[in-house]
């Protein structure tokens, strides 16, 4: 027996045609593949390059953070001893003022006193004033030896306030001045002076004013008297 059996066979162009599609299938394949694979590395680069600026902008966030508390703290602290300095100022201000005030209130209670004590303050200053010139004078003649010129004719000038003390204070030193050859002369009123007088001798003029006379006296008595108000 005799089996008809049909056989199929592919024609040559579509035996090419077949291959080509195998082919482009397969190309396919790994493009595809390959585009996956690139996607994921760059996924995976962009994560690593969000994960590192992340990294940065916390670090950045936590100095700025840091920073702001301690310019914070600076700031505060510059208040604190800027009030501190301005409180101290204050007080040391309102202290000076206080001392400024207890010296005037000395020169007004110099100026107070009945005419008695007055003139004894008074008289007492030009003694001072002519032994302390007296004593200039007789180191210069020393010094310079015959070149030396005595001046023989002193002036007492005074405010007028106290112009009336004038002729008295003259008179009780005109005795002691005549036996080293020398005179005292009033000379006109002087408003500058306020109170108290000046001792002129020749181009020396020897300051002893009351506001001059306090003014002295602060420098020893400044600390003395801060104690006393500040105990």
């Amino acid at each position: 027996m005799v089996m008809d059996m049909k056989q199929e066979t592919l024609r040559p162009g579509q035996e090419i045609v077949s291959g080509i599609d195998n082919i482009t299938e397969t190309i396919a394949k790994e493009a595809e593949a390959e585009r996956a694979l690139i996607l994921q590395e760059a996924k995976a680069k962009a994560d690593a390059i969000a994960l590192e600026y992340e990294q940065k902008a916390k670090k950045i966030l936590s100095e700025a953070e840091d920073k702001a508390k301690k310019d914070s703290a600076a700031a505060r602290e510059r208040a604190v001893s800027a009030a501190a300095n301005h409180k101290r100022n204050q007080l040391l201000f309102k202290k000076g003022e206080l001392v400024e005030s207890a010296f005037d209130k000395a020169l007004e209670a110099l100026l107070a006193l009945d005419r008695e004590a007055y003139f004894k303050l008074l008289s007492s200053l030009l003694s001072q004033a002519l032994a302390e010139y007296l004593a200039a004078e007789k180191q210069s003649a020393e010094y310079e030896g015959e070149d030396f010129v005595k001046e023989t004719n002193l002036l007492l000038a005074m405010a007028k306030r106290d112009l009336s003390y004038g002729k008295a204070l003259v008179e009780s030193v005109s005795a002691d001045l005549a036996k080293v050859g020398k005179t005292l002369t009033l000379a006109e009123a002087d408003d500058k002076i306020g109170a108290g007088f000046v001792l002129i001798v020749g181009d020396v003029r020897m300051d002893s004013s009351l506001k001059t006379l306090i003014a002295s006296e602060k420098a020893s008595l400044e600390g003395e008297v801060y104690r006393i108000l500040f105990a």
